[in-house]
């Protein structure tokens, strides 16, 4: 199913000077791009999120789509918004679909690179409002370009 908690996700086998690549996904899926947004939109602490393509150097065999959510640092370790993210996500993916979820801080060390990748799925207006992007068309237009990041954990 889905590696959400502490122990499951390739983000907890991540150490310092770990390399890792970051770019936008091979194959992108507007609508799960969209239901997940939708859904992150909804549950509080979250600041942002992005439907990156990871490969992590060391601890994968190959390239996979990774649910980055950027939480208030109170809610970092929020077992609650744990919970709640992985009954959605349940009830949005498949039963043989994995989707790794990594939580950030503002102040992570991948979230620079997470960011230049292009692949933001939940932002904020210029009102200040939480809502739900659709950057699959810039994804069309982006060629596939992947950026080493150094984890500095």
């Amino acid at each position: 199913m889905n590696a959400d908690r502490p122990g499951d996700s390739i983000q907890d086998r991540i150490g310092p000077g770990t390399r890792i690549q970051i770019g936008p996904p091979s194959k992108p899926d507007p609508r799960l791009a969209l239901a997940l947004a939708e859904t992150l939109v909804h549950l509080p602490g979250v600041l942002e999120a992005h439907l990156p393509q990871c490969f992590v150097f060391g601890s994968t065999s190959r390239s996979a789509l990774v649910l980055v959510v950027v939480v208030a640092d109170s809610c970092l370790f929020s077992g609650a918004l744990k919970d709640d993210l992985c009954a959605e996500l349940s009830r949005l993916l498949p039963v043989d679909k994995h989707l790794d979820v990594w939580y950030f801080d503002t102040s992570h060390c991948l979230l620079e690179g997470v960011r230049s990748a292009n692949c933001q799925i939940l932002g904020r207006s210029a009102s200040g409002e939480l809502v739900a992007l659709r950057p699959w068309s810039l994804w069309r237009r982006v060629r596939r370009k992947l950026f080493h990041v150094f984890a500095g954990l």
